[in-house]
Formats: structure tokens, C-alpha cells, sequence
């Protein structure tokens, strides 16, 4: 993906050492659970709509982006979404309480500890961030929040690709790269989007692209 503030996959460095990845895990995905792929007609479960390999587990519906790293990022179709939704608040919130409301479900308290005390509330450090004495109309900047900016929140996707492509594929498509500030990242160039997208779909997976699926980015 490639344009805005919004886009943060870092620069692959031309080195092949670099500092130990500063990864998030991705808790997210395993509580949210698997999302099924959207029924065709007829499909009673069996049909193109469902996952055929076993290597492929739960995830049936997954979703590709292209990163400003000219790599590619998949994601399932939970995660975009939620990784969506983040990054919108993140970037689109003019408050901190339009920023409370715009996260999903439960990622206020993921992200509470991640924002800086601004100047304006040092002085009233016990009222920062309190539901009740805090005021939620101060605006809100992005640069408040820890490891967004640097490309460690939310979590760096290209850096999970083993978690969400089949072994197989992942062989057949990523190399390990390197970035100057996040270490270790799966690559997996812009070009190869239309051979992995149809290996997808012949395991079964349901896959849509960003443009198709996400809001403009």
C-alpha cells in the first residue's frame, strides 16, 4: 500500500544482519477465531467457498494489500478489518475520545498504556486518561502513541506471513528480508499477487485484495 502516514512498512536494509525483530505478537487472531469465507449459492460446505487443504487450518477468507515496501502483506479477512480499524482511528481521530470510539472492541485497554502523558495534562498526571475527570475533546495526535510511528503498532504483518500462509506457499513465494529498524520480515514482491492469489484459490481459500475489500488507503 502506498501513500499515506497510514502505510509504515519499513525499508528493507540493504544489510542481511540487523537488531532482533521487534515484533507484537497478534493476539487478536486467535481470540477473535476463524472467519469463514462468504457462501456461494448452494454451498452446503463442501463447495469452492471452503477450505480444502489441511495445511490451510482455519483461515478460509483471506485478504492481500500491497505495502509501500513493494512487498506484499495477506492477512485473514478478521485481522484486516481489525488492523483496519486501528489504523484508522490512529490516523483519522481529531479527539481522544473519537479516538476511544473509533478502536475496536477492546483495544482501548490494549492501547492505554502506549499514550504518552501530553504537556497540557503533566500538571493533572492523575486525571490523564480518567473516564471521569479526563477531557475527552483534548485533540489528539498520533505521535502519542508508542511504536506507531516506528512501524511496531499495530503489529508489522509482513513480519507474521508465517503464520497465515501455508508452509508450501510461503516457500514457494517469501524470502527473508531484513528492515533497518524492525529486523526480520517476510518478502514477498507486488508481482507475484496474481500466481499466490490463484494458488490460494485452488486450496480453497476465498481471497480478496484491498481495493476490493478495504476502504481507499
Amino acid at each position: 500500500m502506498a501513500n499515506s502516514k497510514r502505510t509504515r512498512a519499513p525499508k528493507p536494509a540493504t544489510s542481511n544482519t540487523s537488531a532482533a525483530p521487534r515484533r507484537t505478537p497478534s493476539r487478536k487472531r486467535a481470540a477473535r477465531g476463524p472467519v469463514a469465507p462468504p457462501a456461494l449459492s448452494g454451498d452446503n460446505g463442501t463447495g469452492p467457498s471452503s477450505p480444502k487443504s489441511p495445511e490451510a487450518g482455519s483461515a478460509g477468507w483471506l485478504v492481500v494489500k500491497y505495502a509501500a515496501n513493494e512487498a506484499l502483506v495477506v492477512q485473514d479477512a478478521a485481522d484486516a478489518v481489525y488492523q483496519e480499524a486501528i489504523i484508522g482511528a490512529l490516523t483519522e481521530a481529531r479527539t481522544y475520545g473519537e479516538f476511544r470510539r473509533m478502536l475496536p472492541a477492546g483495544e482501548w485497554d490494549e492501547v492505554i498504556d502506549r499514550l504518552h502523558i501530553i504537556e497540557e495534562w503533566e500538571d493533572r498526571e492523575d486525571d490523564w486518561l480518567d473516564d471521569e475527570r479526563f477531557d475527552w475533546n483534548t485533540p489528539f495526535d498520533s505521535d502519542c502513541v508508542a511504536g506507531f510511528s516506528e512501524g511496531d503498532y499495530p503489529a508489522w504483518s509482513q513480519a507474521e506471513l508465517d503464520e497465515v500462509l501455508p508452509k508450501a506457499l510461503l516457500r514457494k513465494y517469501a524470502t527473508r528480508a531484513v528492515s533497518v529498524h524492525n529486523g526480520g520480515y517476510w518478502h514477498i514482491p507486488h508481482e507475484s499477487a496474481p500466481a499466490l492469489i490463484a494458488d490460494l484459490q485452488a486450496l480453497g481459500f476465498h481471497v480478496d485484495d484491498e481495493v476490493n475489500f478495504l476502504r481507499g488507503r
